[in-house]
């Protein structure tokens, strides 16, 4: 049976159900506004706004308190801790407000452990909560125990390993083998050991330790290229080929051996590899493979003058690792086509200092192929030597050269 409703009534009732849908309208467009000015305002006047427009948020404390501690004034920086502990309050299983908390009252020079334990707590595998734990533990001198927790970070994001590489080193004054036992030989942070001992010139202990990695951390392409990078710039050649083989130790360079003799793969431009042939910068000569005129295998490589009055002369040289004090014969072959009163020669260097070790007879004209060699002995001090193609008697605007000239099969014998 239908139930009456007098005009009064039902107009009452609509009246209340309109003033609660504004009311809530109301609160959810004010709640909007000041999680808005919580999350996007970047200004002290906005944040406090926006707890005055929304307290029971906890978002708008914690933009305050961010807020405060950015003015560095001392007033402000205990009030901001205050408005951390009101978000904590608020969202009290919300471990980000209880990490917020903690790395305050920590940079406050407060003892912040408790509430970053209980950040751990809630997040117990997060990194940058192990991060925060594990240093708070560090700088109240629980080096040991903070260092658990650091190693559970880097275990979640290697990206942390360099810092916490950095601090185990400081706290050991550089003491490398400390530094391993803190870091219990993680080995993404071991690699950041060995670059720091690699940088200090601890060439032998760096190449121990990276001898020491297991294979899939130490074949790094970045971390490796970088690490022979310094050992080249430290004049330690065999030790930078040995860690370049670890990425790939069929393609890359052996000892005593000259990479690509045969020009079968592409040479490239100086500057981008090492322990390969190495073509400097520009385009004249012109200096490409080719494969319709070769000696041995598929290719040879052409370097084509057009005749121009110039001295220019891009480099072509190879970096080689080798055993010192040892005697060497470098062979090659070459057809020649080129006309010049300039002298082309091929020198060997001690990649050392560049002081010459031995330079080739001036290339000749030949229809034929022809095989040039060159003895030396290597110093006993350098392991490491530069073949390269040298120019000679070519005064600038006064040396023209012009035709080809082929290089191929080029190997490096020992002569003992």
């Amino acid at each position: 049976m239908p139930i009456a409703i007098n005009s009064k009534a039902a107009g009452f009732i609509i009246v209340t159900a309109a003033l609660g849908i504004v009311t809530v309208s109301l609160l959810a467009g004010i709640w909007g506004v000041a999680d808005t000015l919580a999350v996007k305002g970047d200004s002290l006047e906005f944040a406090e706004m926006a707890v005055w427009l929304d307290p029971s948020n906890p978002r708008t404390h914690y933009s305050l308190a961010r807020q405060l501690e950015n003015t560095l004034e001392p007033d402000a920086i205990r009030r901001s801790i205050k408005e951390y502990e009101t978000s904590v309050a608020l969202a009290p299983r919300n471990y980000f407000y209880w990490l917020a908390l903690g790395r305050a009252k920590e940079r406050a020079g407060e003892d912040g452990e408790a509430e970053l334990r209980q950040a751990l707590e809630l997040a117990p595998n997060y990194s940058r909560v192990l991060w925060a734990v594990g240093n708070a533990l560090v700088r109240k001198g629980k080096i040991e125990e903070g260092f658990v927790e650091i190693r559970r970070a880097i275990s979640t994001d290697e990206t942390l390993a360099g810092a916490a590489a950095a601090l185990a080193w400081d706290l050991n004054s550089g003491d490398a083998d400390a530094a391993a036992k803190l870091l219990n030989n993680e080995p993404t942070a071991m690699r950041e050991i060995i670059i720091r001992l690699a940088e200090n010139k601890q060439f032998d202990h760096a190449f121990r330790l990276f001898d020491a990695l297991p294979p899939y951390y130490r074949n790094r392409e970045d971390f490796v290229n970088n690490l022979a990078a310094k050992f080249i710039a430290g004049k330690r050649f065999r030790q930078a080929a040995f860690i370049l083989a670890a990425v790939s130790p069929e393609s890359f360079p052996k000892v005593a051996t000259v990479t690509n003799g045969g020009f079968e793969n592409d040479v490239r431009r100086e500057g981008t590899v090492y322990f390969d042939w190495s073509v400097g910068a520009g385009t004249h000569p012109q200096i490409a493979r080719t494969d319709t005129i070769k000696s041995e295998g598929n290719y040879s490589l052409l370097i084509a003058y057009t005749g121009s009055a110039t001295a220019d002369f891009r480099r072509i040289s190879q970096l080689i690792a080798v055993t010192p004090g040892k005697s060497y014969r470098l062979r090659f072959n070459y057809k020649s086509e080129l006309k010049s009163d300039a002298a082309f020669r091929w020198e060997v260097a001690s990649a050392a200092d560049l002081s010459r070790l031995a330079v080739s007879e001036p290339f000749k004209p030949t229809s034929e192929w022809k095989t040039a060699e060159i003895s030396f002995r290597t110093p006993d001090n350098s392991d490491g030597i530069v073949i390269q193609m040298i120019l000679e008697n070519c005064r600038p605007q006064l040396c023209s050269i012009s035709g080809k000239l082929w290089l191929d099969d080029f190997r490096l014998e020992d002569e003992n």
